[in-house]
């Protein structure tokens, strides 16, 4: 049942835009069948695994249409899509990716990379400035932007040197997909400061330099690199 609800919802614009909204249950079922599946024959599990990587194409292909229709062409054709996955959505996928990741099975952990990359562009949090500054998450889960983004890319450099040559071919594209995500992100605020502060300079006001609550955040890159070279150390 879930490998063609699966197939269904990702067949069009249409479907997709039905789908979407319960995202959160699909991906539950979904959770569920990988726990219920045992470690025997893994096609339950792959099954299951390919019906998640399809829900997240239908979240897409939802957030594309909602972005045509509100006429902002640039999210439409961008990578990556801010805020497009709500608290209960993301916490589901990570916990989904980190017990995939987890089978002996080649067939259900290169699915498990093919989530990550899909879920990746959709992984940036839209969070408000005094909840960027305090740091952290709370009871009303406030935490950095790219929180879950950089949770995914530290599962991609764990198991980018899985023993199957096709899983780690996945986790590659995966890390290479959460950096492209980030520097998007990382541009678009660089962007959307220098456009503020041509504002204030056109206004005659005061063009010094305010400082992002979230500029720590910006360059996931950094992080990556001192990650790399702890690994050779």
């Amino acid at each position: 049942t879930l490998e063609v609800l699966g197939q269904v919802c990702a067949l069009n614009m249409d479907l997709a835009k039905r789908t979407a909204p319960y995202a959160f249950e699909i991906l539950q079922c979904c959770h569920k069948g990988l726990l219920s599946g045992g470690a025997g024959e893994p096609g339950h599990r792959a099954a299951c695994v390919r019906t998640a990587c399809r829900v997240l194409v239908a979240c897409r292909m939802s957030a594309k249409s909602k972005a045509i229709f509100m006429n902002r062409g640039n999210v439409a054709d961008s990578f990556a899509v801010p805020g497009e996955m709500d608290e209960r959505v993301g916490v589901e996928a990570i916990k989904f990716v980190r017990k995939a990741t987890s089978d002996k099975y080649p067939e259900v952990r290169m699915g498990a990379a093919v989530f990550a990359g899909l879920a990746a562009p959709m992984l940036i949090r839209i969070v408000s400035s005094s909840a960027a500054q305090r740091g952290g998450a709370g009871k009303d889960g406030d935490a950095s932007p790219l929180a879950w983004l950089e949770e995914v890319t530290q599962v991609a450099l764990r198991n980018i040197d899985d023993e199957s040559a096709g899983v780690a071919t996945a986790w590659a594209v995966t890390l290479a997909r959460c950096l492209c995500a980030s520097a998007e992100r990382g541009q678009s605020v660089r962007d959307a400061q220098s456009e503020d502060q041509a504002s204030k300079r056109s206004a005659d006001v005061d063009d010094e330099v305010v400082p992002s609550a979230d500029g720590a955040n910006l360059d996931l890159a950094a992080k990556l690199k001192a990650f790399s070279e702890s690994r050779r150390a």
